[in-house]
């Protein structure tokens, strides 16, 4: 009897803390595991909650598991995009960037309406990216404690011009179109019909043009049409091919090289060869043309000098078996550089000729009469640059020249510079990879600029004269162009050049550049 009653009592004990851990309030059971009974690491409280979860820091957020980060804050930002006139933009897409990795993307609903979020704070910029109306960059500063409501996004005055693409008959012509208004391009497809319609910026005039694509045609020549016009049409002329070959003066075939037809000066289509040499290339019907090569000469394969010049004349639509030759470029051309500074002729001066302002010919430094000759240039138009002499002194240097077949000399005079250094911004922050500035005084240009990745700028300008420069920009960055000017600006100062969006880049490769 004793025995059962030890046993029962030992029972109990044992079934006492069993019961306990079961009430409420009890500490929480952990599950057991292969090292034992280890506690549970529980999440760090979240800042403003107390043990019991009360606070409004994680109201509305649903309980993070074990092990898992906090996720990264995103701040809203909302607003309208309107149209010059107050009236809403619908569907239109736009782009909230604080760099070209970080950007985020919206359209807008059929209120003009648009949300973008964002992993961080700070100044941004939001960029509408339809192509059919000009570009505009709005800068803004979304707050770190709260998202930013109310933005808006005003469209500058545009004009709307429908533009009918045919061809001689007056039947509709699938391709492209465009209109330049200023620097600004504007492109699009032509619908079934042969129509597609240009929403433009503001600006007195537009130029017109256009490609085709399958048929047969030339490209349409350009139409001017005045701000307010709503109707252009451009006209395709009907054209047929001529095919051939182009050849080395040895008679190995000329591969990748373009040629065009040229009418009455102008350039109305081009081709290029293939890998033996051969081409196909739309001419005008009725028409006899000439082809040409884009330049004047075309450099020989593995020649430091030796280029060649070709031309075939009295070409109709329809031949074929055509034999464009070509001929070496004779180098017996005599040419005298003369480089005058402010005391008159100037010695060891650099002079450097050639077909353009990379690929050079020959060189050399004058003599103590301030001249540089040489008797085995090529015929045709040459480029001339010179340099000043090694000396302590700065001189203004007068751009690269072209001189033409028929000039025995040219003529340069130095003076002595002075500095103008800057800064080069964009208005969204995008970093420039290549810039071009123009420096004016008194209406006439007094020098120019041009670097790759460029924050700052450095050019010499004549010493003498007075006047505050005006100076104009463009530039390349982030798969769009850019332009800005400063005017009134001090040549002592050291002036800020700020550049805003004006285009994407490059231009599309159909895009005609004969004008």
């Amino acid at each position: 009897m004793k025995r059962v009653t030890a046993v029962a009592v030992l029972l109990l004990l044992l079934l006492l803390p069993l019961a306990w851990w079961k009430m409420p309030g009890g500490p929480v059971k952990t599950p057991p595991s292969s090292l034992g009974a280890l506690p549970r690491r529980e999440a760090p409280p979240t800042p403003g909650t107390g043990p019991s979860g009360e606070g409004s820091g994680n109201a509305g957020k649903s309980e993070q598991g074990p092990g898992e980060s906090s996720p990264d804050p995103r701040f809203a930002v909302s607003g309208r995009l309107l149209r010059f006139d107050g009236t809403p933009e619908p569907y239109s897409a736009i782009c909230l960037s604080h760099s070209l990795s970080d950007t985020h993307y919206a359209v807008t609903d059929a209120h003009g309406a648009f949300r973008l979020e964002s992993e961080r704070p700070g100044k941004c910029h939001i960029t509408t990216e339809d192509s059919s109306f000009p570009r505009v960059v709005t800068t803004i500063e979304i707050p770190a404690d709260r998202d930013l409501d109310g933005v808006e996004i005003r469209l500058p005055r545009t004009w709307d011009v429908t533009v009918h693409l045919v061809d001689r008959r007056g039947a509709a012509v699938d391709g492209r179109v465009g209109a330049s208004v200023g620097d600004h391009d504007y492109f699009a497809s032509t619908d079934e019909l042969g129509v597609a319609t240009l929403r433009l910026g503001d600006g007195a005039e537009a130029t017109f043009f256009g490609s085709c694509k399958d048929r047969p045609l030339l490209p349409p020549r350009d139409v001017v049409a005045p701000r307010g016009q709503a109707f252009v049409t451009l006209v395709a002329d009907d054209a047929g091919v001529a095919s051939g070959h182009v050849r080395w003066p040895g008679g190995e075939p000329m591969l990748g090289v373009d040629i065009f037809v040229r009418v009455n000066s102008s350039k109305v289509s081009s081709a290029t060869t293939g890998d033996d040499g051969e081409f196909e290339i739309l001419v005008p019907l009725e028409a006899v043309v000439s082809l040409e090569f884009d330049s004047e000469r075309i450099p020989a394969p593995g020649e430091d000098e030796r280029h060649v010049e070709g031309k075939l004349e009295g070409v109709r639509a329809g031949d074929t078996g055509l034999e464009f030759r070509t001929a070496w470029v004779p180098m017996d051309r005599a040419l005298t550089v003369r480089i005058f500074g402010p005391d008159g002729p100037m010695a060891s001066a650099l002079v450097m000729v050639g077909w353009d302002l990379q690929f050079e010919l020959a060189s050399g430094l004058t003599d103590a009469t301030g001249e540089w000759s040489s008797d085995k240039l090529p015929r045709g138009t040459v480029f001339v640059s010179v340099a000043a002499p090694d000396v302590a002194e700065d001189f203004w240097v007068p751009e690269p020249v072209l001189v033409s077949a028929e000039s025995a000399s040219v003529s340069f005079t130095l003076r002595r510079g002075r500095e103008v250094a800057g800064e080069l911004r964009t208005t969204d922050g995008i970093k420039l990879y290549v810039a071009h500035l123009e420096f004016f005084r008194g209406g006439e240009r007094v020098a120019t600029w041009e670097c790759g990745d460029p924050d700052v700028f450095s050019v010499l300008i004549p010493a003498e004269g007075s006047g505050p420069l005006e100076i104009r920009a463009t530039g390349f960055g982030g798969q769009k162009s850019y332009s800005g000017r400063a005017s009134e600006v001090d040549p002592g100062a050291r002036p800020i050049v700020d550049l805003a969006p004006s285009g994407n880049a490059p231009a599309p490769p159909w895009r005609r550049r004969s004008r």
